[in-house]
């Protein structure tokens, strides 16, 4: 419908998956829940599971600085201590778009993967 404002979820438009075979995960802090941005509730996948944002730093990219970075994944996770080292499986960089409050479209990436597991 034209001039419909209503918010929508993000859109994926496009799913890039990534080779984590060279690289190495350690986690750096807590995982936290995914919170819809208009009702602050704690968002799910299509399954029901609940969303959680994994911050980790990735070692094996070649950069001298190892990028921090966070990874959404759907719970419920391993128990893990801070700096474990964690893999994760079907990690793909996704790329989304929904409009915002002022009606210009917002756009940007994540990364999200399937599941996460102790190394």
């Amino acid at each position: 419908m034209a001039g419909d404002r209503r918010p929508r979820p993000p859109e994926a438009l496009m799913l890039l998956p990534i080779d984590t075979a060279p690289l190495r995960f350690l986690l750096t802090g807590e995982p936290t829940a995914v919170l819809d941005y208009e009702t602050r509730l704690p968002r799910t996948d299509a399954a029901g599971r609940p969303l959680l944002r994994v911050p980790v730093v990735v070692t094996g990219t070649g950069e001298k600085r190892a990028p921090a970075v966070e990874v959404t994944v759907p719970g419920p996770l391993p128990e893990v201590e801070l700096g474990s080292l964690v893999a994760f499986t079907g990690l793909a960089l996704r790329t989304w778009s929904v409009p915002g409050t002022d009606g210009r479209e917002r756009s940007g990436t994540s990364l999200r993967a399937d599941a996460m597991d102790l190394v």
